[in-house]
């Protein structure tokens, strides 16, 4: 019976989600009510409610999980230290490809910052990060900011263009401008 309930739960969440998706790709979130998402998902409004308390709620359980499954993609634990910047980069951007509507939908929707700095403070990319930082602290600092908003903002501009370069184009971009920018603040 547990069971039964929690396959019901994840086909409802399923449900639920792939409506914002379709709504996304129409509207701003702020546009989006939950009797249409409701409509759309052929739930009740208080179906909607037992899970989430708004539809930024559920967006922001959408990012989580696309979050956790990049962080599962690159599987921190098998990676080893040294490994080159640009393979990680390349494993993220290959999944961002693979789910190219999801990611647009989601990276698109982001009204704050928090989202860019979860998918960029995951463990394999900190530790490149740590890595490759400059051993002044103040430097290394804005260096992280720097790395972190401009890699995001391509990301998210090869994303609204449609994908057309393969990932390893766009991670070899990055990482050129990342060795660019250790050389400008030595």
């Amino acid at each position: 019976m547990n069971i039964k309930n929690n396959r019901r739960v994840s086909l409802t969440k399923t449900m639920i989600k792939e409506a914002l998706m379709d709504l996304l790709e129409q509207k701003d979130i702020s546009k989006i009510s939950i009797r249409e998402l409701c409509a759309l998902a052929n739930i009740n409004r208080s179906t909607f409610y037992k899970y989430y308390k708004s539809q930024y709620d559920l967006l922001k359980e959408m990012e989580g999980d696309l979050i956790n499954l990049v962080n599962k993609e690159l599987n921190y634990e098998r990676l080893v230290l040294d490994e080159i910047t640009s393979t990680i980069l390349y494993n993220i951007l290959k999944f961002i490809y693979d789910n190219q509507r999801q990611c647009r939908l989601l990276f698109n929707s982001n009204k704050d910052h928090d989202f860019e700095e979860k998918i960029f403070h995951l463990p394999a990319i900190l530790k490149q990060m740590e890595l490759h930082a400059s051993t002044d602290q103040v430097v290394a600092q804005y260096e992280h900011v720097f790395i972190l908003h401009g890699a995001y903002n391509i990301i998210l501009a090869w994303l609204n263009t449609g994908c057309r370069e393969d990932p390893d184009i766009i991670a070899k971009i990055i990482f050129q401008l990342f060795i660019k920018i250790k050389y400008f603040f030595k």
